[in-house]
């Protein structure tokens, strides 16, 4: 009897990232660009007709500069935000600010600067009425523009990092993961992606969170450290009977010659590569201020806040096949900075355990610290960050960023960059892009320039992001950064090229940020670092 197989359509199965956007106030050009050609045209309309057409050559010589550097784009980024990076680079060179550099303070003698820091087993106090009492935080001190950010410790051990002039708190998870991704079944991961799209649409529905990033970083860790975890996982095995005795069924009892051989390996090994998954979360206080004084105000009450969205990420995220692990105590947040700036200091730190795990906030920066034009040299490493310039075109595969996850055994960071947008604002933005699209189109039938299929192709995605927001899809800003470290800059070219080979294969296209390799550094390396989604 012929059996016949039912094929479902997947949800998935058309599903394609926008291309980057090319619309803006007129003509696909944002509105400093406007003003820039506007400002050569009119210059050099001026000229003619108050100098008549003697004066046609200073005008077009003075005219179409200005218009040039209005219009022109490079890896489809504006000249003039180009321009506007290389002059913030070199003023900060000329005040000095491009090398960072600090004395090495008093340390301890768990080898930590000497610093009142809430040990990982303390909690801050609550009074009578159960309110938390915040205490005195600790501050770290990271270059730049991130400067000093205060850290507390919330209930139950979390450390939460405030950034006074952003006013914004975020709160740091590690990830697991059930299974590994890839070697499910198709349905199974158009399971889990929907999920996980439900938990983004559902975190980005919490009142006063600003913005989110998922961040998977290829690190070193001690061989010590996996062979304890390996003890650990025999201890708690399970029990069976043998010889009228308990015995667990682990290590010893399954292979003692392999359980020799790795013991062996692990305490040989001085680093293992693995992933690192974390997510942060950033509340802002000025969008909660309402909220915030009802409940009494001040730093205990984003604490507050803090928890109730700690939370609800809990809740949302195991459904996806992803479950947080633990919230980030303040030390282990400071050592996941320090290892960022020095990866060698990350099996150093992963051997500490106790109440001395991690590292003291006021460690999480660099001892030392210079931005160049195209790479970023901090203590003995050097990173280059990449921006994702355009996402896939074509059929987006299912996971198709392990391509960059899994680049190389070299230590890199792949962050995805999450920022809720107001419906009304988001609507507001479409069309205005569809307006735009349409002045173009009419001036192109006007100079019978004919149909561009790349045109048609961005009016398609116009369309698209429309449907979704009227079908109730939250609206989302999203930015990816990677991040490439290396000891020496040979090492640093070939990792890099490591990585452009899979970013091509995940049909993605990069681009180095100029000029701003040490904001763009700390945004993608640096768990509770912010980033700027207008330049990315």
């Amino acid at each position: 009897m012929a059996q016949h197989v039912i094929e479902t359509e997947s949800a998935w199965e058309d599903s394609h990232f926008p291309r980057q956007e090319d619309t803006g106030v007129l003509l696909g050009l944002s509105m400093p660009q406007t003003l820039v050609a506007g400002t050569g045209i009119g210059i050099a309309v001026l000229m003619i007709v108050i100098g008549g057409f003697t004066w046609v050559f200073p005008a077009l010589l003075i005219g179409v500069p200005i218009t040039v550097v209005g219009v022109v784009k490079i890896h489809k980024r504006s000249l003039i935000s180009w321009l506007g990076a290389g002059f913030k680079y070199s003023l900060r060179g000329a005040m000095g600010q491009l090398p960072f550099s600090r004395t090495t303070p008093k340390m301890t003698l768990d080898g930590d600067p000497q610093q009142p820091v809430l040990l990982a087993d303390e909690e801050p106090p609550r009074d009578k009425k159960g309110r938390i009492t915040p205490g005195k935080p600790a501050r770290i001190n990271l270059p730049g523009s991130h400067a000093e950010m205060m850290v507390y410790t919330l209930p139950g051990g979390a450390g939460m990092v405030y950034d006074p002039r952003s006013h914004e708190a975020m709160v740091v998870a590690k990830l697991d993961t059930t299974k590994a991704f890839s070697l499910e079944s198709a349905s199974t991961q158009e399971g889990r992606i929907t999920f996980f799209s439900d938990a983004m649409n559902d975190l980005s529905a919490i009142p006063g969170v600003s913005w989110w990033k998922l961040s998977d970083q290829t690190t070193l860790i001690s061989g010590q450290h996996v062979k304890e975890f390996y003890r650990h996982k025999q201890d708690t095995a399970s029990l069976v009977e043998r010889n009228g005795q308990e015995v667990r069924l682990a290590g010893q009892q399954i292979d003692p010659f392999l359980d020799a051989a790795f013991d062996n390996l692990m305490t040989e090994a001085q680093g293992m590569p693995i992933h690192e998954q974390t997510i942060t979360v950033a509340l802002s206080r000025s969008k909660l201020a309402g909220q915030i004084s009802s409940m009494g105000g001040g730093i205990a009450t984003l604490m507050e806040i803090a928890l109730s969205v700690m939370e609800a990420v809990e809740s949302e995220l195991p459904e996806s096949g992803t479950m947080v692990s633990h919230w980030h105590s303040m030390r282990s947040v400071a050592a996941l900075s320090r290892a960022a700036f020095d990866p060698d200091a990350t099996v150093g730190i992963t051997d500490r355990t106790g109440t001395f795990a991690g590292v003291s906030p006021d460690s999480a920066g660099p001892m030392g610290m210079q931005a160049y034009t195209g790479y970023l040299a901090t203590d003995n490493y050097l990173h280059r960050t990449y921006v994702v310039s355009e996402w896939p075109q074509a059929k987006a595969r299912l996971g198709f960023l392990k391509d960059m996850v899994f680049a190389g055994d070299f230590r890199h960071t792949v962050t995805v960059v999450m920022e809720p947008v107001p419906m009304p604002k988001a609507m507001k933005k479409v069309q205005g892009r569809k307006a735009d699209w349409e002045s173009s189109q009419n001036i192109r039938e006007r100079w019978s320039t004919g149909q561009s299929l790349e045109h048609v192709r961005e009016r398609e995605d116009i369309d698209m992001q429309e449907e979704e927001l009227v079908d109730g899809a939250s609206p989302l800003n999203m930015a990816g950064l990677v991040t490439v470290s290396a000891r020496t800059r040979t090492e640093l070219e070939d990792n890099c090229l490591q990585l452009l080979t899979k970013v091509a294969k995940a049909q993605c296209e990069v681009r180095p940020l100029y000029w701003e390799q040490d904001a763009a550094f700390i945004g993608s390396a640096i768990p509770f670092g912010q980033v700027d989604m207008k330049t990315s």
